[in-house]
C-alpha cells in the first residue's frame, strides 16, 4: 500500500463456492478531490478478503490501492499466482479502466493499483478468474497434451465421401470408427513453412481427395473425460464450466452504499415491523368528513386522535385476491363511506422517534437521511459536453507522443488507456476519433490485408459497414472464412480478408482456401501502399506454446523479408482480447493471455511492426466479456488503428 494510516479500513471476509467477487465502492470525485461516501461489498467466492484505503481526500489523478487477501479451503494462507482481473467503472458515465498493475506478493496477498482518471463515482470490481491450483493444472495439460482439440477432414471422390480425424500431430483424438494405433496418415505439411498437418487416411480414397476441413463437434469436451486427467483434475474442469456460467451472469453487480451495521438494522426493522409507513383513509357522508389511519395490517401507526389499542377497524380485504387492507373505523360514519386514500405526511418519519428503535439505531437513521441526500446528488455527475470541460474532468497526460511505429503497446506499470463516455482515451499515444470522411481520407490509395481470426474480421466488417456508400463488398460463400474483398473506386481503397491457416475451429471450409500467413506475406507485391493486419490467437488456445511460438517466428521472418523489398509496408498486429467467462475449458482467457505474451515477445521491436493492444479495452467495458466484442468496442479499436495509420491531428 502507500504506507498511509487511515481512519478506517474496509475489510470484507466471505465464504462460498463461487469464484467471482465484486466490490462496489461509491465515491465522489470533484476537481478539488474525491470524497468517500460509503461502501458495501457483494461477496460470492470462498476464502477471500480485501481492504481498501478509502477514508481520505482523493484528487483527480491520485492513486487508489486495494489489498486482496486469498486463502485456501482451510483458511490457510495461499502462495500467490492466482489470475485476477481488477477494474474500475462508472456506468452512468460509460467510463472504465483496468488496474494499472496488480502486484503479487507471493503470499496470497495482492495489491491492485489504479490512477483515478475521471470525476464522479468510482465502482471497483475484482474478478478472480483462476485459482493458482487451476492455473497449475492448465499449465500441465497444455504442456503435456498439445492436441486438446479435434479436427476433421473430408475426402471425396466421385460419389464417395469419408471423414477422418486431422491435427498438427499424429497423437490426436480419433473418431470412434478409427483405430487409436497403427493408423496410416496423409501428410499435408506445408512445403514452404514446414507447418505440420496430418489426417487419418480414409479407406479406399487417396490423400489427393482431401477437399474440406472442419472443427470436430464439441471441440475440447473429450478432455473432461480423458484418461490423461486425474479424477481431481476432471472435477476441477467440471467446476470451471459450472462456475463460469454463474460468474458471467454476476460480473457486474451494483449494491446500495450502506454500511454493514446499517444493513443489519434495516433487516431487523423490516422483518419485525412490516408497517413502517403510514396511510390515511377519508370517510365522507353528507357534510361530514373524517380521516383515519389505514394499512395492510392492524398493527399500524395511528393518528394522535386515535387510540393505539382497542380500535374498531373497517376490513377492506379484497374478496378475490385476499389482499388485506384495514382502516380505523371513524366515529359516527360507516365503513361504506370510505371514499379516498392517501399516504400520511412525512411517511416513515415516526420511525425515527419510535420506541421500537434503540438510541443507536435512531442515530443511524438520522445519519442515513443525511448521507442519502449527498448520495442522491452525487451519484449522477452532469458533465459538460464542451471539449474544454471534458479535458479538465479527465486525468490524461497532455504531452503523449503521436501514435507511430516503435511505441511500446503498454506503458510501464500502467493500463493502456481508459473509457470515458464510451470513448477510448489511450495512455500510449494521442489517439483520436475518426469520422467516416476522415476514415476514407486516411485509407485513400491503400491496400489493407486482414489475415487472421474472426476477431480481426470484425475490423474488416466495420470498415465495410461505415464506408458502404462508396465501398462495394464481394463476399465469399463462406462468410466466416472468406476470402472477402471490398473495393472503393472513388478513393482507391482495397480491403482483403482471409482466415489464417491451420488450426481452424470453423465449420466446413474448402481446403483450397486455406493459406498460411507467412506464405501470403511472401506473395505480396511491392506496392509501397500496403498495410498487413494480423491477429492469430483464438484458434491456438488448445495448442502448445512451442507450436504457437513457431508460427510467430515464421511470420516474423516473412515480415522481415517484406520490409527488405518494400520498406514502406506497414504491419499491424491486433492483440488478443478477453472472452466469455463461461468459455470452453480449452479456450479460457488465461490461455489467450499466455499466447498474447508470446506474440509480444517475438514481434515487439521488429521494424515496421505496430501492436494494437486491445486486451485492456475488453476488460470492464459495460458490454461485458465476449470473444467478439460489441460494436462500441470495435469502433474504438479501429480508431486506434487509424490513429497509427494517420497520426496527424486536425
Amino acid at each position: 500500500m502507500n504506507g498511509e494510516k487511515t481512519a478506517t479500513d474496509i475489510k470484507a471476509p466471505y465464504s462460498g463456492p463461487k469464484r467471482l467477487f465484486v466490490l462496489n465502492l461509491f465515491c465522489l470525485i470533484t476537481m478539488a478531490g474525491l470524497t468517500y461516501i460509503s461502501s458495501v461489498m457483494y461477496i460470492k467466492p470462498a476464502h477471500v478478503s480485501y481492504t481498501i484505503t478509502s477514508v481520505k481526500q482523493y484528487q483527480l489523478c491520485d492513486t487508489l490501492d486495494i489489498t486482496i487477501d486469498t486463502r485456501g479451503s482451510e483458511n490457510e494462507r495461499k502462495h500467490g499466482d492466482d489470475y485476477l482481473w481488477v477494474w474500475v467503472d462508472n456506468r452512468d458515465l460509460n467510463a472504465s479502466a483496468v488496474a494499472d498493475e496488480i502486484i503479487d506478493h507471493q503470499n496470497g496477498i495482492y495489491t491492485a493499483r489504479f490512477q483515478l482518471h475521471w470525476t464522479g463515482r468510482v465502482n471497483i470490481a475484482v474478478n478472480l478468474i483462476q485459482y493458482r491450483e487451476e492455473v497449475t493444472t492448465l499449465v500441465r495439460v497444455r504442456d503435456t497434451y498439445p492436441a486438446r482439440c479435434s479436427y476433421q477432414g473430408k475426402f471425396e471422390f466421385m460419389n464417395m465421401s469419408l471423414t477422418t480425424s486431422c491435427h498438427f500431430t499424429q497423437d490426436m483424438y480419433f473418431l470412434p470408427t478409427e483405430k487409436s494405433i497403427n493408423n496410416t496418415f496423409c501428410n499435408f505439411t506445408d512445403d514452404k513453412t514446414g507447418f505440420p498437418w496430418y489426417c487419418v487416411k480414409p479407406d479406399g480414397l487417396s490423400c489427393d481427395s482431401y477437399v474440406a476441413h472442419a472443427v470436430a463437434p464439441h471441440c475440447g469436451t473429450p478432455l473432461i473425460r480423458s484418461p490423461r486427467l486425474t479424477n481431481e483434475e476432471k472435477q476441477l474442469f467440471q467446476r470451471l464450466k459450472s462456475v463460469k456460467s454463474v460468474s458471467a451472469e454476476t460480473t457486474f453487480i451494483d449494491v446500495e452504499p450502506t454500511k454493514s451495521k446499517e444493513v443489519t438494522t434495516l433487516v431487523r426493522v423490516r422483518d419485525t415491523y412490516p408497517a413502517r409507513c403510514s396511510y390515511q383513509g377519508k370517510f365522507e357522508f353528507m357534510n361530514m368528513s373524517l380521516t383515519t389511519s389505514c394499512h395492510f395490517t392492524q398493527d399500524m401507526y395511528f393518528l394522535p386522535t386515535e387510540k393505539s389499542i382497542n380500535n374498531t377497524f373497517c376490513n377492506f380485504t379484497d374478496d378475490k385476491t385476499g389482499f388485506p387492507w384495514y382502516c380505523v373505523k371513524p366515529d359516527g360514519l360507516s365503513c361504506d363511506s370510505y371514499v379516498a386514500h392517501a399516504v400520511a405526511p412525512h411517511c416513515g418519519t415516526p420511525l425515527i422517534r419510535s420506541p421500537r428503535l434503540t438510541n443507536e439505531e435512531k442515530q443511524l437513521f438520522q445519519r442515513l437521511k443525511s448521507v442519502k441526500s449527498v448520495s442522491a446528488e452525487t451519484t449522477f455527475i452532469d458533465v459538460e459536453p464542451t471539449k474544454s470541460k471534458e479535458t479538465s474532468a479527465l486525468c490524461r497526460t497532455i504531452d503523449l507522443p503521436p501514435c507511430s511505429q516503435g511505441l511500446k503497446p503498454r506503458p510501464m506499470n500502467s493500463t493502456t488507456g481508459f473509457y470515458y463516455q464510451d470513448q477510448w482515451y489511450s495512455l500510449v499515444c494521442k489517439n483520436r476519433k475518426f469520422a467516416t470522411t476522415d476514415t476514407r481520407k486516411c485509407l485513400q490509395n491503400q491496400r489493407l490485408y486482414f489475415w487472421g481470426d474472426s476477431t480481426l474480421r470484425q475490423w474488416y466488417e466495420y470498415f465495410a459497414a461505415v464506408m458502404n456508400t462508396t465501398l462495394v463488398e464481394k463476399k465469399a460463400e463462406n462468410i466466416k472464412f472468406g476470402p472477402h474483398l471490398a473495393v472503393d473506386n472513388t478513393y482507391n481503397i482495397r480491403l482483403y480478408y482471409r482466415h489464417h491457416g491451420f488450426p481452424i475451429r470453423n465449420n466446413w471450409t474448402d481446403v483450397e482456401d486455406i493459406h498460411y500467413v507467412p506464405n501470403m506475406i511472401d506473395d505480396l507485391p511491392n506496392s509501397h501502399n500496403q498495410v498487413v493486419l494480423l491477429s492469430l490467437w483464438a484458434h491456438f488456445t488448445a495448442s502448445s506454446l512451442e507450436y504457437y511460438s513457431q508460427r510467430w517466428q515464421q511470420i516474423k521472418q516473412s515480415v522481415l523479408r517484406l520490409k527488405s523489398r518494400d520498406p514502406g509496408a506497414r504491419i499491424i498486429i491486433k492483440s488478443a482480447n478477453t472472452r466469455e467467462l463461461a468459455a470452453n475449458i480449452d479456450a479460457l482467457s488465461w490461455y489467450s493471455n499466455q499466447l498474447d505474451n508470446i506474440m509480444r515477445e517475438i514481434m515487439m521491436g521488429v521494424e515496421g511492426v505496430i501492436i494494437i493492444d486491445v486486451w485492456d479495452m475488453t476488460i470492464g467495458h459495460r458490454t461485458g466479456f465476449r470473444i467478439h466484442p460489441e460494436r462500441e468496442i470495435i469502433s474504438q479499436e479501429v480508431d486506434m488503428l487509424l490513429s497509427f495509420l494517420c497520426p496527424e491531428v486536425d
